[in-house]
């Protein structure tokens, strides 16, 4: 499986587009796949998803997105490749395609939670601020 290089001196890394998506990407987001850099397996990636949920793990962010009704993880692996793009079958996740993503219009922009700062970035996290009872 080829990995295209994408710097002068030889060893692929991330596109800034990418790494924008996966730093700034919140729940409602629409997403654009530009590239698709090697499939894993045999399926149609989506043109466009949209973020269900995003987790931050040890390992970076996970985006649990959802195209015509599945539902798909996108996970930052490291510096030298790009977001990964994983499909659930039979309660186990498998690695489905390298891709590359953009947002589908201009940097969206967060409502801030009143007591905290924060991006409102989950459902709970709308309504405690709505009562003003953020926990943070």
């Amino acid at each position: 499986m080829a990995v295209k290089v994408d710097s002068v001196d030889g060893n692929p890394k991330t596109n800034p587009e990418t790494k924008r998506v996966l730093v700034r990407a919140e729940r409602n987001d629409e997403l654009k796949i530009t590239t698709v850099v090697s499939n894993f397996e045999d399926i149609n990636v989506p043109d466009f998803v949209k973020v269900v949920q995003r987790l931050m793990t040890y390992y970076g962010p996970k985006l649990r997105v959802e195209a015509d009704d599945e539902q798909y993880l996108v996970t930052a692996p490291g510096p030298d490749t790009q977001a990964l793009l994983w499909r659930q079958e039979d309660s186990a996740w498998h690695k489905a395609a390298e891709i590359r993503l953009d947002f589908t219009g201009s940097l969206p922009e967060y409502d801030i939670c009143p007591d905290c700062g924060e991006t409102l970035s989950t459902i709970a996290h709308e309504r405690r601020a709505a009562i003003g009872a953020c926990e943070k």
